[in-house]
């Protein structure tokens, strides 16, 4: 007989072993157990997807930013610190604020200019605010980018051999006055820029060069203005003017037989530049060989002794030194006065002034400088000697430009490495027609 005791036992036992065994609502159950991760799985990857996507566009613009400064860097047109943050600052502004419309606040942490290895670096920031994650108590997680870019670390010294002789009165000094100050504009567009990466000398000359005030102390106090050439071991060499002295031939400068303005050594004084070649004038005969003379001499440092501070030339075994002479005319090189009596433009003449400035050319190249040569309507000796003079052509490279009318210019961006480095700031110039060359500083 089973008591009630038991049978409630029993009843109890059944209900258990039944509900044990009912697998109804199986996957309601296992579903609600593991929705919550699986949830928090797409959440995180949401906001880890945004994390790289932000990452990335930071990235990118602050290479654009870095790359735009380090062009700036190289042509002078900002140096100090400050103006280099202020400059990546807008620059990242101008090109996060296309990508990325979250309100981002990038914090510039670090910016680093290494002037030895030529290399401009950045660090930046950003709290990017999560969209998810902030329900696991993660509001915001910090994007860190660091980018870094070379630049023009290389110096350049550059003389501009102008020719103001008589043959170019009219349209042509005016156009050449023109060309030169375009280069100015391009290589130094600021004068508000402290760098000394990039200066520029000018001489002029005609049937003689004025050094002045220079020449006072190179040619032994026999002038104090015009110069002329010389006939000793330096005659063909940068030698000093104390090993070599530099002559003042009675025929200039009793005459004053040289141009009104004064040559100029290497600066990077932008409106000094300017005053200058506003200041030419064309008149005498092509003594061409002492421009090239003084062209060597204002990039030589074997001239420290005549230089102001300011304008000392590297030395030739300066590998972060590009040192580049432009030489023009429009006109043979007729007008010697080392060694000889009568009249200085002759025949005889010419052929010597050629020679001598093919043997100066010629060691000027030995020591390294890239010289540029523009013959503008010359005659076949001129075209010879500026051909000569001219650092040979390549199949990339052209140096010799033989003119055919006067529309010569200047370029400053846009080019391969090799000949010019100022990071780029670059310059070439044109004849006949844009002509670019490469050039890379």
């Amino acid at each position: 007989m089973i008591t009630s005791n038991s049978k409630l036992f029993h009843r109890f036992g059944e209900w258990a072993s039944r509900f044990m065994s009912d697998c109804r609502g199986n996957i309601a159950v296992m579903a609600g157990l593991v929705i919550l991760p699986i949830a928090i799985s797409v959440e995180v990857a949401v906001d880890s997807s945004r994390f790289s996507n932000t990452q990335s566009l930071m990235a990118s613009a602050l290479d654009a930013a870095l790359l735009s400064a380090a062009k700036k860097l190289s042509n002078g047109s900002i140096s100090e610190d400050e103006q280099v943050r202020q400059y990546i600052e807008a620059m990242l502004s101008a090109n996060l604020l296309s990508s990325i419309n979250m309100g981002l606040d990038v914090n510039i942490v670090g910016i680093s200019i290494n002037e030895t290895d030529g290399t401009l670096s950045a660090d930046i920031q950003a709290e990017l605010p999560m969209a998810f994650m902030a329900l696991a108590n993660i509001d915001t997680k910090l994007v860190s980018v660091s980018g870094e870019v070379a630049y023009g670390s290389q110096n350049v010294e550059l003389i501009m051999m102008l020719d103001v002789t008589g043959s170019m009165k009219g349209s042509k000094i005016k156009n050449m006055k023109s060309a030169a100050k375009d280069a100015i504009d391009i290589l130094l567009p600021s004068e508000k820029s402290k760098s000394q990466k990039i200066r520029i000398g000018l001489v002029p000359y005609s049937s003689s060069v004025n050094a002045s005030p220079y020449a006072y102390d190179v040619t032994d106090a026999n002038s104090d203005r015009c110069v002329t050439g010389r006939s000793g071991k330096g005659k063909f060499t940068d030698a000093p003017p104390d090993i070599d002295t530099i002559g003042a031939d009675p025929r200039a400068v009793e005459y004053d037989y040289c141009p009104s303005q004064a040559l100029r050594p290497l600066t990077s004084s932008r409106s000094n530049l300017i005053k200058d070649i506003s200041a030419y004038s064309a008149g005498g005969s092509t003594a061409g060989h002492l421009g090239v003379a003084w062209s060597y001499y204002t990039l030589s440092p074997n001239w420290k002794d005549v230089w102001p501070q300011k304008s000392l030339p590297k030395s030739y075994k300066d590998d972060k030194t590009l040192k580049i002479v432009l030489l023009m005319t429009d006109g043979e090189f007729n007008t010697y006065f080392e060694g000889t009596k009568g009249r200085a433009s002759s025949r005889a003449n010419s052929v010597r002034a050629n020679n001598t400035a093919k043997k100066l050319c010629q060691n000027m190249k030995k020591d390294g400088i890239i010289i540029y040569s523009i013959a503008f309507e010359a005659p076949e000796s001129a075209r010879s000697t500026l051909q000569n003079c001219a650092t040979p052509d390549t199949d990339k490279k052209q140096f010799y430009f033989d003119a055919l009318n006067w529309r010569w210019h200047w370029i400053s961006h846009h080019q391969a490495p090799d000949s010019i480095s100022i990071c780029c700031g670059r310059i070439a110039p044109f004849a006949r027609h844009i002509k670019k060359l490469d050039a890379c500083w």
